[in-house]
């Protein structure tokens, strides 16, 4: 019998890399969630802008950190608004609120962590204050919001953010030879942060049977699965189907043009409003919890 394998998601819901990768990383969960352990860590991106700018306006700094997410976005193929409201002083609030969604369930959790992300990207409205974390979570399915709203800015919550932000301090001596390898446009080496350095997000570390195989950055489908093949011969061959486009826009309330290709074999699901971002298009279920529309949506099949 083979060696069980782990593998821990270092990220932040605030990181355009983070967000390009999602379609790729939703596809591995797909499809060989249920072969491996699975942990999620918060590594708080940014703790308090004005600790390294005291002049820190979050407006006035939008379109400069907006140009450079469309950057990111193009060259990765992820969709993005055109319009950045405020930029977030700390991800720490969106940090806490996915850590706290835990509570409710896994299902629950990645519902959450998706709108939060989204609320970024495809809304332009960070959630930075307990405020704009209620309105970005607001009619996500399953979620009690005001048992979250009540939970995340306890000491409770705020110890297991500063433990999982330290943990992604301590980098794996292999990361930085491994940002070295494959063709992506960002390979993620570790980031510099004053005397110390943490994991550029996202970086998954693949451990079995006391080896370790570090991606960092964006990276491709073949590259993860590869690292499972690596630490467990045969593992493609238990992998899962991937579900219709139309269960997927149940379970999320949005597919982006990326997961319909890579998910869905470029096949939209039925009913759903297509929304025009200005890098590609989002679908969305009907009265979902999805991002507000850049452009005036378009119902699919619609003449």
């Amino acid at each position: 019998m083979s060696a069980p394998v782990s593998v821990t998601e270092y990220t932040d819901p605030g990181c355009i890399v983070s967000w390009a990768s999602e379609p790729r990383l939703r596809l591995l969960r797909l499809r060989y969630g249920h072969l491996v352990g699975r942990r999620r860590v918060f590594g708080l991106q940014i703790a308090d802008a004005r600790a390294t700018d005291p002049g820190f306006d979050p407006v006035a700094s939008a379109p400069e950190r907006l140009a450079r997410w469309t950057e990111a976005a193009r060259a990765t193929g992820t969709p993005i608004t055109g319009r950045l409201h405020w930029l977030h002083r700390s991800t720490g609030p969106a940090c806490r609120a996915a850590i706290s969604a835990r509570r409710q369930g896994r299902a629950v959790a990645e519902r959450v962590l998706r709108r939060l992300r989204e609320a970024v990207y495809l809304d332009g409205r960070p959630a930075d204050t307990p405020d704009r974390v209620r309105a970005a979570l607001t009619g996500v399915p399953g979620l009690d919001l005001d048992a979250l709203l009540a939970d995340f800015d306890t000491d409770r919550v705020h110890a297991l953010l500063r433990t999982e932000a330290a943990e992604a301090r301590r980098v794996h001596p292999g990361t930085e030879q491994a940002a070295r390898t494959g063709s992506t446009p960002y390979p993620g080496p570790p980031v510099g942060e004053g005397g110390q350095r943490r994991y550029a997000f996202p970086t998954l570390v693949y451990s079995s049977a006391g080896r370790t195989i570090v991606l960092p950055g964006f990276r491709s489908v073949e590259e993860h699965e590869a690292a499972l093949a690596e630490l467990r011969p045969g593992i493609a061959a238990e992998a899962r189907p991937l579900p219709s486009a139309d269960r997927l826009l149940a379970e999320y309330g949005t597919l982006t043009g990326p997961e319909v290709d890579l998910l869905a074999g470029g096949r939209a699901p039925q009913g759903a409003v297509r929304t025009p971002t200005a890098n590609g298009d989002v679908w969305r279920a009907p009265g979902s919890a999805a991002a507000a529309p850049a452009e005036e949506p378009v119902e699919e099949g619609a003449a």
